[in-house]
């Protein structure tokens, strides 16, 4: 009789610590997002500036001619990817500082933006992208890859995805598919003559 209770006392124990340790391990392997929201890498961060503790400077890249050009801009301090997020998608919808023309229809708004948990930034844009896009295949493949370098310069996500009015949509400009995260599109190399 006393064999038995030491044998499930000691049953009882090693089954509390492979629950443990199983917990731990799950727990290394696959940390909480909010824990992932903390670590990142140096390359993906806003930079900040000393002496501007309320700022952070943001890269973003314009379409221009055949290209992108990068420009720093300067946003209030935010602690959050996502605010981050929003905060460099309102600064891409304003467009370059220099004069020259931008391919981004008037009046295109930033409904919402989300990061899932399989790390990628949704941007949610109002209608008027599609409805007013009038460019051709290399101005919507620039505008898109421009939002996508623009997002993963300044946050570290795995890639980014165009709603609009909070739905996928087939494509932007008739170009190109918009129905599925960018990456795979714009980090083909494509030559325009």
């Amino acid at each position: 009789m006393k064999d038995n209770r030491y044998l499930t006392a000691l049953i009882s124990i090693l089954f509390i610590l492979v629950l443990a340790g199983g917990y731990i391990y799950l727990i290394r392997m696959h940390p909480p997002e909010i824990a992932m929201e903390n670590k990142t890498e140096p390359s993906s961060q806003p930079v900040t500036k000393p002496g501007s503790e309320e700022h952070i400077s943001i890269k973003l890249f314009f379409p221009e001619g055949h290209k992108l050009v990068m420009e720093e801009r300067e946003i209030p301090r935010v602690f959050s990817q996502k605010k981050i997020l929003r905060e460099v998608i309102r600064e891409f919808l304003k467009g370059p500082a220099g004069t020259g023309p931008f391919i981004m229809p008037e009046g295109v708004i930033l409904l919402s933006v989300y990061i899932g948990s399989d790390g990628v930034a949704y941007i949610d844009l109002s209608e008027d992208l599609r409805r007013n896009f009038h460019g051709d295949a290399i101005d919507e493949y620039l505008l898109l890859k421009g939002i996508y370098e623009s997002t993963i310069s300044n946050i570290k996500i795995n890639d980014v995805k165009i709603l609009i009015d909070d739905k996928e949509v087939d494509t932007i400009g008739g170009h190109f598919y918009a129905n599925r995260p960018l990456k795979q599109l714009v980090t083909q190399e494509i030559k325009f003559d």
